[in-house]
């Protein structure tokens, strides 16, 4: 899936060659859209989330640039294989691992962004105040 661009390419309208500025800001290089295995409501409030790659871990946060659902938290900087992992209080963790992340694109490199669906399965016996904050 790829995500709307969020690099603005700005061409250096003073310079006499053909500069190309590129944005810092681009999407991050994971998205995983957080549900509730069986139900398939949305689980991000009280979510948390890393992406690793090697010793560099990441956070995965809600998606404020894209075009992604409310349900989405994303994560990552720097190309190369992730191990993703998820939590919520009231469900087992979830991870999935060789997640590869890939910058495409010339002259402003972009992720193709890879979107994964984490279905948290409910522990038994965890407290129903914990579940009660699933959003649709």
């Amino acid at each position: 899936m790829r995500l709307r661009p969020a690099t603005a390419v700005i061409a250096a309208a003073a310079c006499a060659e053909d500069e190309v500025l590129c944005s810092p800001l681009r999407p991050e290089a994971v998205a995983v859209d957080v549900r509730e295995a069986g139900t398939n409501l949305a689980l991000t409030r009280g979510t948390r989330g890393a992406a690793q790659i090697g010793e560099q871990i990441d956070s995965l946060v809600l998606d404020r640039i894209s075009e992604l659902p409310d349900s989405v938290l994303v994560g990552g900087s720097r190309e190369g294989v992730y191990e993703v992992r998820v939590e919520h209080e009231g469900y087992a963790p979830w991870s999935q691992g060789n997640v590869q992340a890939r910058l495409t694109g010339s002259p402003c490199p972009e992720f193709e962004t890879q979107v994964l669906t984490a279905e948290l399965q409910p522990i038994d016996g965890a407290p129903t105040s914990s579940r009660r904050r699933l959003t649709r």
